[in-house]
């Protein structure tokens, strides 16, 4: 019993069915990129400091307002790991 009926389903050129729109791109998705320092970010901090918002200077400037902000109000202004043992005087005599 050969019955030949069309099929309801469309396949490639190998025989398997089709893969869906949102699985065919082959392209990553957009990451945004990790910036170390901006190019304005004085500027900005300048600006914030004689009274423009931190929004409007990150707009202005074409900075995060996160990082902005952050950098304004001291954030993560530690610096990371153990203090030093040796003044730096020490350390040139050794």
């Amino acid at each position: 019993m050969d019955r030949s009926c069309p099929s309801t389903t469309s396949t490639t050129s190998e025989g398997n069915p089709p893969v869906p729109a949102h699985l065919r791109s082959t392209e990553k998705f957009w990451r945004r990129q990790y910036v170390r320092a901006h190019a304005n970010m004085e500027a900005a901090i300048s600006a914030v400091k004689d009274g423009m918002s931190i929004r409007m200077a990150a707009e202005m400037y074409h900075i995060p307002h996160r990082p902005l902000g952050n950098k304004v109000n001291g954030e993560y202004g530690k610096k990371v790991g153990r203090p030093n043992t040796f003044t730096l005087e020490e350390e040139s005599e050794i």
